[in-house]
């Protein structure tokens, strides 16, 4: 069972989860260690799809400067002119939901042609923008190498 720490830091750290390999993938992760409670930031969060499981995976923190006024208008301008991973926005549609005061959804829409068709296909996808105040940092216990038991020395000859 998780607490709600261990949540947060798993959100804070910006660490992916493979629940398939119980692994922590820790590529672009920045360390928040320097971030201070109290601060604003923006968080993107994309739905994504990993081996059939649909989930809501934590794409991007941006620190924001200035409080939570701010943090709302950077929020605001985001969810009308942001798709996650991609830099040529111009080619996006968008329909965009405020869902709270402090939450937008977003649904990109792209058309696109296959060679050899005759007509266009448009896919779709979505992602939930959100403000948050950060309220706890919690440095991740360094990892211990794992310990020679029997079973290794078996295995291993050593």
């Amino acid at each position: 069972m998780f607490s709600t720490f261990d949540v947060t830091r798993a959100i804070i750290d910006e660490r992916r989860f493979d629940r398939h390999r119980n692994t922590v993938h820790t590529e672009g992760a920045r360390d928040m260690s320097s971030g201070s409670v109290g601060q604003w930031y923006v968080l993107v969060e994309a739905n994504e799809s990993h081996g059939g499981d649909n989930t809501w995976d934590l794409t991007d923190k941006v620190h924001v400067e200035g409080g939570r006024e701010a943090a709302l208008a950077r929020a605001q301008e985001m969810s009308l002119s942001l798709v996650p991973g991609r830099t040529d926005t111009e080619k996006y549609g968008r329909t965009v939901f405020r869902t709270s005061e402090t939450t937008w959804l977003v649904e990109v829409t792209y058309s696109f042609w296959y060679d050899g068709w005759d007509h266009p296909s448009t896919s779709s996808s979505h992602f939930r923008i959100s403000v948050a105040e950060l309220v706890a940092v919690q440095e991740t216990p360094p990892a211990e190498p794992p310990r020679k038991g029997w079973v290794n020395r078996m295995i291993n000859r050593g």
